[in-house]
C-alpha cells in the first residue's frame, strides 16, 4: 500500500514537469481561431462581391440613361438645325419668287414668267407652314418618347447586370437596417404594410431615378425673334409682294404672308439612379455562405442571425453639355458618369462624406 501511494505521488509530480502534447493543444486552438477567421473572410468577400455587383448594375443603368437622354437631345437639336435651314431656304425663295413675279408682270415680254412665279409663291408659304407644324409634332414625340426609352433601357441594363426588383430590394434593405428598432421593424413586417410593399416590389422595375423628373427632356417652346424663325421686315416685304401677285392675277390677296415660328430649347441636369440586390435571409433565405452565423456563441448578447445583407447602389450620370439651342448647333451631347449627386441639395454625395 505504501509503495502504491509513493508511486501515485511520483506520477503526480511528473505531470507538472511533463510538457508532451502542449504544442498539439496550442496548435489545435490556433487552428480553430484561424478557421473561424477564414470562414468569416469568405462571407466578407461575398458581401463585397455583392456590393461590386450592384454598383456595376447601377452604373450601367445610369450610363444607359444618360446615353438615351443624349440621343433624345441630339435628335431634337438635329430637328432644330433642319428647321433653321429649311426656314432660311424658304424665306429667300419666297421673297425672291413673289417680288420677282410682281415686278416681271409689269414688263410686257416677261409678264407670263412673272405670272407663273406668282402662282408658285403661295405654295412656298404654305409648304413652310406645314413643315413648321410637322417640326412641332416631331418635337412633341421626342419629348414624350425618349424619357420612356431612357427608363426602359436603364432598367434592362440593371437587370442583365444582376440587380433585383428595386421595390423588393429596398424593402429588404430597410427591414435589415431597422430590424434593431422595434417600432419600425414591427411596422415593416405588418401584414398590410408588408403586402403593399410586396405588391409594389413585384413590379419588374430594377432601377429608379431618385428624382423622376430628371429623365425628362422638357423641350420648351421659345419664340423665334430672329431670322429665319421670324422674318421681321421680310414679312412686310412678303405681304406687299404677295398681295401684288394675287391682285394682278385676280386672286384673294389674303393677309397670311411670312411666318413667326417657335423653336425648342432644353437644358437637362444630372440623374441619380438607385438599384439593389436581395441577399438577406428574410427575403431569399440566403444566409452567409459558411453557416457559422447561426451559432449562439458567435452572436453575443442574443443578436440576430448573421446574413449577407441586402445591398443598394447609387450612380449619377448626365448628358453633356445637355443643351438644345436655336440655329445651327453642332455641339452635340454625350453620356458620362459623374460623382454621385444628391438631388435635394444639388451637391456631390461626397460633400456629406458618403459615396466617395
Amino acid at each position: 500500500m505504501i509503495t502504491l501511494i509513493r508511486n501515485m505521488k511520483l506520477r503526480v509530480r511528473g505531470f507538472s514537469g511533463d510538457e508532451e502534447g502542449s504544442v498539439l493543444l496550442l496548435s489545435g486552438m490556433m487552428m480553430f481561431v484561424v478557421t473561424i477567421f477564414a470562414l468569416t473572410t469568405i462571407n466578407i468577400s461575398e458581401s463585397y462581391y455583392k456590393k461590386i455587383q450592384v454598383q456595376v448594375a447601377v452604373d450601367a443603368a445610369a450610363e444607359s440613361a444618360a446615353l438615351w437622354q443624349a440621343r433624345g437631345l441630339n435628335l431634337a437639336q438635329h430637328v432644330n438645325n433642319l428647321h433653321y435651314k429649311v426656314n432660311a431656304i424658304a424665306a429667300v425663295s419666297e421673297i425672291l419668287t413673289c417680288c420677282s413675279g410682281c415686278i416681271l408682270q409689269f414688263i410686257p415680254w416677261t409678264a407670263a414668267a412673272g405670272k407663273a412665279l406668282c402662282k408658285v409663291c403661295p405654295y412656298i408659304d404654305q409648304a413652310q407652314q406645314k413643315f413648321a407644324e410637322v417640326v412641332n409634332i416631331v418635337h412633341e414625340v421626342i419629348d414624350v418618347l425618349f424619357p420612356i426609352i431612357t427608363f426602359l433601357n436603364a432598367n434592362e441594363h440593371a437587370r442583365v447586370n444582376g440587380a433585383d426588383e428595386i421595390g423588393l430590394a429596398a424593402q429588404d434593405y430597410f427591414q435589415e437596417a431597422f430590424s434593431e428598432i422595434q417600432f419600425l421593424d414591427t411596422l415593416l413586417n405588418n401584414g398590410l404594410v408588408s403586402g403593399l410593399l410586396n405588391l409594389v416590389g413585384s413590379l419588374p422595375v430594377y432601377a429608379v431615378p431618385l428624382d423622376p423628373t430628371s429623365i425628362l427632356l422638357d423641350l420648351t417652346k421659345k419664340n423665334g425673334e430672329h431670322f429665319p424663325y421670324d422674318l421681321g421686315a421680310g414679312n412686310t416685304v412678303l405681304a406687299v409682294c404677295g398681295t401684288c401677285c394675287t391682285a394682278l392675277n385676280g386672286g384673294d390677296p389674303g393677309d397670311d404672308w411670312g411666318w413667326d415660328d417657335d423653336w425648342r430649347y432644353a437644358g437637362v441636369g444630372y440623374m441619380t439612379w438607385m438599384a439593389g440586390i436581395r441577399t438577406g435571409a428574410r427575403s431569399t433565405g440566403e444566409k452567409e455562405l459558411t453557416g457559422i452565423g447561426h451559432m449562439d456563441w458567435f452572436r453575443p448578447n442574443g443578436r440576430k442571425e448573421m446574413i449577407i445583407p441586402p445591398v443598394m447602389g447609387f450612380a449619377s450620370s448626365q448628358a453633356e453639355p445637355g443643351m438644345v439651342k436655336a440655329g445651327i448647333n453642332e455641339d452635340f451631347s454625350q453620356a458620362t458618369l459623374i460623382p454621385v449627386q444628391l438631388p435635394l441639395i444639388n451637391k456631390p454625395a461626397s460633400y456629406l462624406g458618403i459615396f466617395h
